[in-house]
């Protein structure tokens, strides 16, 4: 399905699904075509190309952060400083950077491209993606829409996914203990597969 497809169906020229494309011009658009456009649009699961909206100067500018909604994700000092890290890396892009939360209901039946569509982004980053197993299986068959992991790598998972080396800083923080001429250490972790 593209813009022409979109056209054809609708019966209304390419320019007009074009300007109800573009959320700057879609205010020129008949409110009734508009119901039309979007319900041809919902039902073929159709999602703008990014390289024709990259080429025609259609880019969002505008970087997606997916969460689950859960007020852990505020208040939990992990997650404050990965999205405070998230943020600090945005800044310079001149991006806007869009928080997007789904619920639990939602989790199951979320889908990449509808969220692309609904939220005019560019590009998407996942927090706590193991909650997401559909989204991401999705996200790796669209290799052409930039999108991170953040945390919990798994090698299974063909996605660009940033992490922390874990097992790494243990071995630093041993060497640093055992260099001291600590002998009994212990350690307290949190559960194996889990991204909270």
């Amino acid at each position: 399905m593209n813009i022409r497809d979109i056209a054809k169906k609708t019966k209304v020229s390419i320019a007009t699904v074009s300007r109800y494309l573009d959320p700057d011009k879609r205010s020129l658009v008949n409110v009734e075509t508009q119901k039309i456009l979007e319900r041809v649009i919902r039902q073929s699961n159709y999602i703008p190309n990014q390289a024709a909206r990259m080429l025609s100067g259609k880019k969002c500018e505008t970087i997606g952060l997916l969460t689950p909604f859960s007020s852990d994700v505020v208040r939990s000092p992990y997650f404050q400083e990965i999205i405070g890290g998230i943020l600090e890396g945005v800044r310079p892009l001149h991006h806007d950077l869009k928080w997007i939360m789904l619920r639990n209901e939602e989790i199951s039946t979320c889908n990449f491209k509808a969220i692309l569509r609904k939220h005019w982004i560019d590009g998407l980053i996942v927090t706590s993606w193991q909650l997401f197993s559909g989204l991401i299986k999705e996200i790796e068959s669209l290799p052409d829409i930039p999108a991170v992991l953040i945390n919990c790598f798994s090698p299974a998972v063909r996605c660009s996914i940033h992490y922390v080396d874990n097992r790494f800083g243990v071995e630093q923080a041993l060497d640093y203990l055992l260099s001291k001429k600590y002998r009994t250490i212990g350690m307290m972790r949190g559960p194996e597969y889990s991204s909270w």
